[in-house]
């Protein structure tokens, strides 16, 4: 990585050093680095290699073919009420699992952190919808995809489009038996951030289930919802709930995501996935 202020976090890097010299540690803002040990360090250039900021450059508007747009939601009521939009990343996991694929996506962990995880059955895709204003933690699920590739398993890793730039880096040959969706992205808010707010929500309290876009009041005004093992929830809409205001004002992205070189059309990603703001005017038997 030649700036600092561009890295993303995407540990690339750490996944595919021979040697294992590279480590992730979370700064002051609560993201995290990647830390390479000098001393031991063979100077390679495998890390540099796949840094999928380094291979990208500055210019990221420009594509080389138009990219088709769909509007589409799942069948299942159901499955649309337990995600953040549509539903249609559940409809390609679902499809994927059936035709012998794993599926890899951020989910959330015992303490309500962001990380990515693999799944291999579709009662376990729950896990992976709805949207997580959190940066998803990478690390060892990144290793056991390359190995999965490697074992000739096909994969569809679902992250933002940073993420998915740097898997299909690190994949190399791979990339065949890679499937790759991406979303139209905000910025990654802090971990640290996130931390700090449900903290201060439970207080200490043990938490049962969060979701950052619980749709109560409806799609288009979702709330922050926490619900506690002892029956109580907490209830906020994006207006007032201190952490949503935080993110949708863009007071506590990631630095990089301030020059973000993923973003317009030119992705990695053979499916990208967005929200579909204003459906109710253009294709209103869409709007559910």
């Amino acid at each position: 990585m030649k700036e600092r202020k561009l890295c993303t976090g995407c540990a690339a890097c750490e996944a595919v050093c021979p040697g294992g010299f590279i480590h992730m540690e979370e700064d002051a803002e609560g993201f995290l680095y990647p830390v390479k040990d000098t001393k031991r360090c063979t100077s390679c250039g495998i890390c540099d290699r796949v840094c999928p900021v380094d291979q990208r450059g500055p210019d990221t508007e420009e594509r080389r073919t138009k990219p088709g747009a769909f509007a589409a939601f799942h069948k299942d009521e159901a499955v649309r009420e337990k995600s953040s939009s549509g539903g249609v990343f559940r409809a390609l996991a679902e499809s994927f699992i059936r035709n012998g694929g794993i599926v890899c996506g951020a989910a959330f962990d015992d303490h309500f952190e962001v990380a990515h995880r693999i799944c291999r059955d579709e009662k376990d895709l729950e896990k992976l919808q709805t949207s997580k204003y959190s940066q998803s933690r990478e690390g060892d699920c990144l290793k056991e995809t390359l190995s999965l590739l490697r074992s000739g398993k096909k994969v569809l890793y679902t992250g933002t489009p940073c993420q998915t730039a740097a898997i299909a880096a690190a994949a190399g040959n791979m990339r065949g038996s890679l499937v790759l969706a991406d979303l139209c992205c905000h910025g990654v808010p802090s971990p640290l951030v996130w931390r700090t707010a449900l903290s201060d929500i439970s207080k200490g309290k043990r938490v049962r289930s969060a979701s950052f876009r619980n749709k109560r009041r409806g799609w288009r005004h979702y709330s922050l919802e926490v619900c506690f093992d002892s029956g109580g929830r907490y209830v906020k809409g994006k207006e007032l709930d201190p952490m949503l205001r935080l993110m949708n004002s863009d007071l506590c992205l990631r630095r990089s995501c301030y020059e973000c070189r993923f973003r317009g059309e030119n992705r990695e990603a053979d499916i990208t996935f967005a929200d579909f703001w204003g459906v109710w005017k253009e294709w209103p038997d869409l709007y559910d």
